[in-house]
């Protein structure tokens, strides 16, 4: 016989994950005596009258079969043990070991023990179902006991399969399955995590005792079925576990039984079908569960289709390869029996596709709730499977007490106040009421003869920084900067602009830093949104700007000097980063903030263990990395080493700048750190670091592994903290004994850190949910957009003040330390740089001609490119450049450009950025005349430029950025 569509799924799960996927085994016991030989002749008329038993596989020909043995040749081994407790090991050794692909599909073994009987079944998934299992366990009694039953030939109704596929009944299952794909769309997986292990384990765990009680009443009062009931509960929680999806799927076996005839055959049928979950966020905890239980009818209406033709369907029509979930929710009820002296257990059979299977079953009594999670250690840890028993109990407490509880305020933490106390919040720490030149002027006037700024050959003590502060201070104010003014910077990185941070916020003023690689219209704009009174730049010629006044050093030095005392805001910096609205938006750091950051750094303790320290000052000035690496230095005694723009790109350079200047603390991006560390592991340079601190984007593992290696004294922080909150709010510290354990620490003092929903509920350990910050790190908004301001910056649920809604997705893990995921929206984190998709996809729709645009980051090993796709008339490269580069910073415009003839959408019409096709990095287009290198050294370079950006050839006139 072919095999049925259900056996051809259980066949093709055989062969591609192998050992005992197909293997069921149960034991089913009867405490009643009985004689051996009765056992033995019950379970031989069971091998006669089921014909589903006594079939064997056949690959000998081009399609799989299955063909019929003599159930008279069958033996019927005898197993004897003093009591039921002895066949546990019986039972779970006969779950592990596969079948003989040559020999029988099934394998009954009588059970003997004093005061009872039983059988052991061992059955290939391909001749069985649990279904099948209950039904042996039930004739074996009914012949013993000398009752009739109905029992039905399995071959004779695999026939009359084909009849089903050739209705119309099939036609409007098939129907149902394909609508709700393409209402739904891509699922969400419990487990993200990659894994081709196949290898499971059980965990059997207890609902506390009164639970079923109260849940069978609740059922009975909303006319549920306990199956629906309980299967909408964990629906309801992997909502909420998996950041609120708009839909999803869980998986349910179904009986694939149809009819009487059916119902009493021995055979496989069983199917597993998706269970589309639509919450609905508003409506309450019961509303939601009738809703759950609507879509189980539904599916039960269809369930003849089976899964494996469903999937086959899929990648046919619509080009979905995949699975459409892998969580299995079951429902084992106590009344499968009639016989209230029989008792089965089923075992674990150590090889799953699914990531987790959870089976609830109410055979423990009237009171009892086992719960069986049988869970893939590749993506669960057992850990991680108890947390889930203990949130999926607190949230059958809520909807047990709760049940009109809307789904949005549904909280799966159990114990929020000690959570939000332990995990949430940073230490206390007092914060002093001076502001940044404050703070600076007490430690200038502590230590006036120590080095606080070095560059170049030059040196300025504490003592003549602060007189070159309180000296600039002056002449801003004699250039008309007062109290609240913000004064926009554009310098090399010098002492002056060191200076110049501290003179602005002498004066109450804000301090703007605008990147030297801002075109001009995009600096034009950031001066004119932030309202800046005067922008001090080094440009050649002087920039005219509408309302700000463009004012070279050398004209800042002339200006007259105004001693005016020092004033205290509460605003001090502004931070302009790429925008969600296509255009920069400016960031405001309060004063308190920064404070907070300087004096409660979580890296003091490290750097305190020296009385002196020296900052390498690598990065851009419009960096909030400029402020951890200026600022936190000079308001704690210790010494800042500003490279020039060769010594901070240039990794021989650098390393002879450190070793001058004696740097032992670095603070900057994975990639400018990468290109610091490859292959200068015996550098003095870098074995001179005690503290590296990275941000700005993920820290990859193997460059964690060489700073590990270089700098052996080190201590290596991994902080994130946005642009918004004060340089970082979450400390990184790592162990070197964890190994690449990398991870975003916990809190610093008088922040507190949140992984919410998106209803802005605290989401438990182990949960992506989205960073919020809170606390004194929180800044003042976006100036100007209060729109943008009031969607970012909310109200803090949990305490005081504001809290900032980061987009970055956390995990709030075990230990306390969160870890990084990605991201919620389009911010994409380039080579630590921060870009907006938004605004490079308006700048490229404002292009004439193009009509949509979207924009994704593709990864080549390690190098990464901006590429950039739309749609409408076709332009060449070089001109969508150009275009961009008026209004974006060369770092924003993409390497690469693709134009579509549609955009790829998703089922609610938004840009399906997963679907956008890959780029051949290989072949980025070229448009400047190939000259070819013509000494020794420019061959090496052009050679190198070739080998690292993955290109056909460099010639000399070839552009890095577009290059990749």
């Amino acid at each position: 016989m072919r095999l049925t569509a259900p056996q051809r799924l259980i066949y093709d799960a055989e062969k591609y994950i192998g050992g005992s996927v197909s293997v069921m085994v149960g034991i089913m016991t009867v405490r009643r005596a009985c004689p051996e030989e009765r056992v033995v002749a019950a379970i031989r008329e069971i091998y006669r009258t089921n014909d589903a038993l006594n079939l064997r596989l056949d690959e000998a020909g081009a399609e799989p079969e299955l063909v019929p043995t003599d159930p008279d040749e069958r033996e019927i081994p005898v197993i004897r043990v003093n009591d039921e407790h002895e066949l546990e090991a019986i039972g779970s050794e006969a779950a592990h070991t596969p079948f003989d692909p040559a020999g029988p599909l099934s394998d009954l073994r009588a059970v003997v023990f004093p005061g009872g009987y039983g059988i052991v079944l061992r059955l290939s998934h391909l001749i069985g179902d649990a279904w099948s299992m209950s039904l042996i366990g039930t004739q074996l009694n009914d012949i013993i006991e000398g009752r009739s039953s109905q029992r039905y030939s399995f071959v004779e109704y695999a026939a009359t399969e084909g009849d089903y596929f050739e209705s119309r009944r099939c036609e409007r299952d098939r129907a149902y399955f394909m609508r709700m794909f393409d209402e739904i769309g891509a699922p969400t997986f419990l487990s993200d995590r990659e894994s081709d292990d196949y290898d499971a384990k059980l965990l059997r765990l207890t609902l506390p005792g009164g639970v079923r009680r109260a849940l069978a009443e609740f059922a009975e009062q909303e006319e549920l079925s306990e199956n629906a009931l309980l299967f909408g509960i964990f629906a309801l929680y992997f909502a909420k576990k998996r950041g609120c999806p708009e839909a999803f799927y869980l998986g349910m076996p179904v009986l694939g039984r149809v009819s009487e005839r059916e119902l009493n055959t021995v055979g496989m049928f069983v199917n597993t079908a998706p269970v589309a979950i639509r919450p609905d966020y508003e409506a309450s905890l019961t509303e939601n569960l009738r809703s759950v239980a609507d879509e189980i009818l539904s599916v039960f209406r269809h369930q003849k289709y089976n899964y494996g033709l469903l999937l086959r369907d899929l990648r046919e029509t619509r080009g979905y390869t995949g699975r459409l979930y892998d969580t299995i929710v079951n429902y084992q009820s106590d009344d499968i029996f009639a016989d209230a002296e029989m008792r089965a257990t089923e075992y674990v059979r150590g090889r799953y596709a699914e990531t987790l299977q959870l089976a609830f079953s109410c055979r423990g009594g009237e009171e009892g709730l086992t719960v069986d999670y049988i869970y893939k250690p590749s993506k669960l840890t057992e850990a991680e499977v108890g947390r889930i028993h203990d949130e999926l109990t607190h949230l059958v407490k809520t909807v047990l007490e709760t049940p009109e509880l809307p789904l949005r305020e549904l909280c799966l933490v159990p114990d929020l106040r000690r959570f939000l106390e332990t995990v949430c919040a940073g230490p206390a720490a007092p914060i002093p009421d001076g502001s940044l030149y404050e703070l600076f002027r007490a430690q200038a006037e502590k230590t006036p003869e120590a080095a606080a700024v070095l560059c170049g050959d030059m040196k300025l003590t504490y003592g003549e920084l602060l007189a070159r502060v309180d000296d600039t201070a002056a002449r801003l104010a004699g250039l008309g900067v007062k109290e609240g003014d913000a004064v926009a910077v554009r310098l090399e990185r010098t002492e002056l602009i060191v200076a110049l941070q501290l003179a602005v916020m002498k004066r109450g003023g804000v301090f703007v830093p605008a990147d030297k690689r801002f075109p001009q219209k995009r600096l034009a704009y950031l001066c004119e949104d932030c309202g800046a009174r005067i922008l001090i730049c080094d440009d050649d010629p002087i920039p005219t700007l509408p309302g700000t006044r463009a004012v070279t050093p050398a004209m800042l030095a002339a200006a007259p000097a105004v001693d005016l005392p020092a004033a205290r805001r509460e605003n001090a910096y502004i931070i302009f980063t790429s925008g969600s609205t296509g255009t920069p938006k400016g960031c405001l750091l309060s004063r308190k903030g920064l404070v907070n950051f300087c004096v409660n750094n979580n890296t003091l303790p490290a750097l305190r263990k020296r009385e002196t320290n020296v900052f390498a000052c690598v990065n851009s000035a419009s960096f909030d990395y400029f402020i951890a690496e200026t600022l936190l230095p000079l308001t704690n005694g210790y010494t800042v080493a500003l490279l020039c723009e060769e010594e901070s790109l240039r990794q021989d350079r650098f390393l002879e700048a450190a070793a001058r200047y004696g740097v032992n603390v670095l603070m900057t991006t994975p990639t400018r750190l990468a290109l610091f560390f490859d292959g200068a592991a015996g550098s003095g340079a870098l074995r001179a670091l005690d503290v590296i601190c990275t941000s700005g984007e993920p820290l990859p593992e193997p460059l964690l592994e060489k700073m590990y290696a270089a700098s052996p004294k080190a201590e290596i922080f991994n902080p994130l903290g946005p642009s918004e909150c004060s340089v970082w709010d979450l400390g990184g510290n790592l162990d070197r004994e964890m190994g690449t354990d990398v991870h975003l620490g916990r809190p610093i003092a008088n922040v507190r850190a949140y992984a919410l929903d998106r209803f802005l509920k605290p989401v438990p350990v182990g949960a992506e949910g989205e960073l919020c910050i809170a606390g004194a790190g929180v800044g003042g908004g976006y100036p100007g957009h209060p729109e943008l301001t009031a969607e970012r910056f909310v109200k803090d649920p949990f305490g005081e003040g504001m809290l900032y809604r980061t987009g970055d997705v956390v995990v709030p893990r075990e230990d306390g330390n969160f870890a990084y995921v990605g991201r919620n929206d389009t911010q994409i984190k380039l080579r630590g740089l921060r870009i907006e998709a938004a605004e490079v996809e308006a700048a490229l729709c404002a292009v004439d001609g193009v009509e949509l645009a979207a924009v994704k980051v593709q990864k080549d090993g390690e190098r990464q490119v901006l590429c950039a796709y739309y749609t409408g008339i076709e332009h060449a490269p070089a001109d969508l450049r150009a275009a961009l580069a008026v209004t974006l910073p060369r770092y924003m415009v993409p390497q690469a450009f693709t134009r579509l003839d549609a955009m790829p959408l998703t089922v609610t019409g938004k840009i399906d950025r997963r679907a956008l096709p890959e780029t051949d990095l290989s072949k980025l287009v070229k448009e400047t005349e190939y000259i070819a290198p013509a000494t020794d050294a420019e061959k090496l370079l052009t050679e190198a430029a070739a080998r690292e950006l993955g290109a056909e050839r460099v010639g000399l006139n070839d552009n890095f950025f577009d290059l990749g």
